[in-house]
Order: structure tokens, then C-alpha cells, then sequence
């Protein structure tokens, strides 16, 4: 996975994969072992470029496609058939309170 990332589109997607998923911004902010909600919207907001691990591990979470994710014309279908997206297996999670 050696492509450049098309910002607008990787933001969109990922904005209307949140959208549709109904994803708590806040889970997966804590699943990815983000300190703050704020970075997720700035990459749906197209203000800030990911790096190619998040773009990794947001389309194992969404178990799609990450050139897709990339903002590339190729299918959203994941190669990998039989692997479990993330996103099942922080369904049923309680976030954990952080004190400071």
C-alpha cells in the first residue's frame, strides 16, 4: 500500500462510514488509543492527513478496503473474507473512564 491518500475522499468516506455505522465517535477514539475525539473529525473535515497504520486500522475496524479508504476507485470489499471487523469486537464495550 505504497498510494497517496486523496484527502477529500478519504474524508468523505470516512465521514459517511461513521454516518452509516452509527459509530460513537468516542469508542473509537479509545479503540484506536487516540488521546482526543478531535483528531477523527479533523480527518472527516479533511483537515489533517492520517497515516497509512490509521488508514490500516480504520478499515479493519470498518473490515472494508483501505486503498478505497484512500479515496481510490477500486471496490470497498476487503480481500480478507474471513476476518472479524473490529467494530464487532468493540460492539458490546463499556469506554473506560480515565481520571486525570
Amino acid at each position: 500500500m505504497n498510494e497517496k491518500i486523496i484527502l477529500e475522499k478519504f474524508a468523505e468516506r470516512l465521514f459517511n462510514l461513521v454516518k452509516e455505522h452509527n459509530t460513537d465517535i468516542n469508542l473509537l477514539t479509545q479503540a484506536m488509543g487516540l488521546k482526543s475525539t478531535s483528531t477523527i473529525y479533523r480527518y472527516m473535515n479533511a483537515e489533517m492527513s492520517p497515516k497509512l497504520t490509521t488508514v490500516k486500522y480504520l478499515a479493519e475496524f470498518y473490515n472494508i478496503n483501505p486503498v478505497w479508504l484512500m479515496g481510490y476507485d477500486v471496490p470497498i470489499e476487503r480481500e480478507l473474507k474471513n476476518a472479524i471487523p473490529l467494530n464487532e469486537l468493540y460492539k458490546n464495550t463499556v469506554p473506560l473512564l480515565r481520571y486525570s
